[in-house]
């Protein structure tokens, strides 16, 4: 059993043991502590009344549509939604078919230390060996630019969560542009997890690696609904990436989940509007 996975399952003991009381204080998982919007429930009603129930694996091409809408508009980036999204059963799965649709067994994956446990399974579960990059107190728990070429020189892969989780640290725009040069240099796809983005302090907008020169056809984008909406249960997502990574990812979800259910992509269609 790896560190991971007993990090995760002690993460749910906790879990449990603090639900069974009125006075505990969560500072573990990056839950909202908010309700979903009163007026996304119902606008998810009012849509589930006329939407089909027949949906395409990739999602619903009006929620597709409205994620690329969203980047246009935002961050002046333009995404093919038929070719370049794919909606996901929440950033958790979205991460996991990542991995399987680009990790072959014995590939390295960079990812900074500490980190988010699940990121842990994935890799291993791909076949993937982790290569850690740390970060620490001194560093703000910040990727230090020479710490990070050292650690993906012999990898596939790099990971950036940005903001990060579990620390909170964000990478500033130039520091983003630094990684997306490195990467470039090394010939390394960056997996950016960005579904932390909007919870961050004085408006400070993040740079999407995949803005960066020459990261559109090394960059996975991965995010949710979850944070910015108050939506953990609702259990949707989105991955951003070149068409043949959508096709690779297409594949492993029919097979395994399936779309993602029309009640939760009625509720991430009304969030965005």
């Amino acid at each position: 059993v790896s560190s991971g996975e007993k990090a995760t399952s002690l993460r749910y003991n906790l879990m449990e043991l603090a639900a069974e009381k009125n006075d505990v204080i969560s500072l573990g998982r990056g839950d909202p502590d908010l309700d979903t919007p009163a007026e996304i429930i119902e606008g998810t009603w009012r849509r589930m009344k006329t939407t089909p129930s027949s949906i395409p694996v990739r999602g619903l091409l009006e929620l597709r549509r409205s994620v690329a809408n969203h980047y246009q508009i935002t961050k002046g980036l333009d995404f093919d939604p038929e070719q370049e999204i794919i909606i996901t059963n929440g950033g958790q799965e979205g991460l996991f078919l990542t991995m399987l649709a680009l990790v072959d067994p014995g590939d390295s994956v960079a990812t900074p230390d500490p980190r988010y446990s699940s990121y842990d399974q994935a890799i291993g579960a791909a076949g993937g060996s982790i290569v850690e990059i740390p970060t620490g107190k001194d560093l703000r728990f910040e990727l230090d630019a020479d710490d990070l070429r050292q650690g993906i020189q012999d990898a596939k892969i790099l990971v950036l969560v940005n903001p990060s989780n579990p620390t909170g640290a964000l990478v500033r725009a130039d520091g983003v542009r630094r990684i997306a040069e490195a990467a470039r240099d090394l010939d390394v796809v960056v997996v950016s997890d960005e579904i932390y983005e909007e919870v961050v302090y004085d408006n400070e907008r993040l740079l999407s690696t995949v803005a960066c020169e020459g990261m559109r056809e090394r960059t996975v984008t991965l995010s949710g609904f979850s944070k910015a909406y108050a939506m953990t249960g609702f259990r949707v997502g989105y991955l951003i990436g070149d068409p043949a990574f959508i096709d690779a990812v297409e594949r492993l979800k029919a097979a395994t989940s399936g779309p993602c259910p029309l009640l939760s992509q009625n509720a991430a269609l009304t969030a965005l509007e």
